[in-house]
C-alpha cells in the first residue's frame, strides 16, 4: 500500500500534475458545453415565440384589411347587430302624446274684388232694368237724318259718305242728356268729330255722342240715368259748315241703326 501511495505520488509530481490539469480543462469545457446549450435553447424558444407572434400578427392584419373589390366596412356600424330588436324602444309618454292638429285659422273676409272700368256693364247696373224709355238727347230741330247705309254728301269735306246718325241743331253751350239708363264706355276727342262720349245701355244699344265740349261732366265707367247731363255743345270739325249741332248715333249689337226709329221717337 505504501509502495502504491509512493508510485502515486511520484506521478503526481512528475507527469500527473498535468494529467490534473487535463482533468480540470474538460470538466471546465464540459460546464461550458452544458452552459451555452441551456443558453442557445433559451434563445431558440424566444425566436420560436417572437416568430409566432409575428405570423399571429401578419394573419390578422391581413384578415383587417378589405381587398380592393370590397369597400371597408365602418367598425363602429358593424358592432351594431342588424337585428329589429336593435332598435331604441319608444318611450310611453312619447307614444301617448297626442297628436296635434293645427289649430283652426281664423276665417279672413275676403278683399273686394275691384272692379275695372272695363268690367263695369250695364246688365250689372240694371240687372232688373224695364224696357229703355229714350228721350232726345238735345231740345232741337233733326235737319239731317241717318242714311241707311247711303252714300251722302258732305258739304264741309267736299265728299259722299254715309251719314250714321242724325243732326240735331243746338246753340253752342247748350246742355246735352244722356237718351237712356247706362254706363260711360268711352270718352274721347276724335280729331274731326270733337269730344265724344259713349254710353252702354241695356239691349245691346250703344249711344254716341258727338260734338260735345271737350269740358264733358262724365268719365268712362260713370253710371248715368236717363235725362243727366252729360256735357254741352262744342264744334264738330268735320261738318262746321253747318249750322251748330251735335251728331247722335245708335249702335245695336256693334251695328249703326236709326236712332229715330229705335228710340221709338217721330222727327217733326
Amino acid at each position: 500500500m505504501d509502495n502504491h501511495n509512493s508510485k502515486f505520488s511520484r506521478f503526481l509530481s512528475g507527469k500527473g500534475f498535468y494529467v490534473a490539469l487535463a482533468v480540470c480543462l474538460v470538466g471546465t469545457a464540459a460546464a461550458a458545453w452544458v452552459a451555452i446549450d441551456s443558453t442557445q435553447s433559451s434563445l431558440v424558444e424566444q425566436d420560436s415565440g417572437i416568430s409566432i407572434s409575428q405570423s399571429s400578427s401578419s394573419a390578422v392584419s391581413r384578415s383587417s384589411v378589405p381587398s380592393s373589390s370590397e369597400a371597408p366596412v365602418n367598425e363602429t356600424v358593424s358592432d351594431v347587430p342588424l337585428s329589429s330588436s336593435s332598435a331604441p324602444a319608444v318611450s310611453s309618454e312619447a307614444s301617448s302624446v297626442p297628436e296635434q292638429v293645427p289649430a283652426e285659422q281664423p276665417q279672413t273676409q275676403s278683399a273686394p274684388v275691384q272692379t275695372t272700368q272695363e268690367d263695369v256693364t250695364v246688365d250689372t247696373v240694371f240687372p232688373t232694368q224695364e224696357p229703355l224709355a229714350f228721350v232726345m238727347p238735345a231740345d232741337g230741330e233733326v235737319f239731317g237724318s241717318f242714311s241707311q247705309g247711303e252714300l251722302v254728301r258732305n258739304v264741309t269735306l267736299g265728299e259722299w259718305r254715309t251719314h250714321d246718325g242724325i243732326d240735331i241743331k243746338a246753340a253752342k253751350g247748350s246742355p246735352v242728356r244722356a237718351v237712356a239708363d247706362g254706363v260711360v264706355s268711352k270718352v274721347y276727342d276724335d280729331p274731326m268729330w270733337g269730344t265724344v262720349v259713349e254710353i252702354t245701355h241695356a239691349g245691346g244699344i250703344t249711344s254716341i255722342t258727338s260734338g260735345l265740349d271737350p269740358a264733358v261732366a262724365v268719365s268712362q265707367g260713370d253710371t248715368v240715368r236717363v235725362e243727366d247731363t252729360i256735357g254741352v255743345v262744342g264744334e264738330i270739325l268735320a261738318e262746321v259748315s253747318m249750322d251748330s249741332h251735335i251728331h247722335f248715333g245708335l249702335k245695336q249689337d256693334g251695328k249703326w241703326v236709326d236712332p229715330i226709329s229705335t228710340m221709338g221717337k217721330a222727327v217733326e
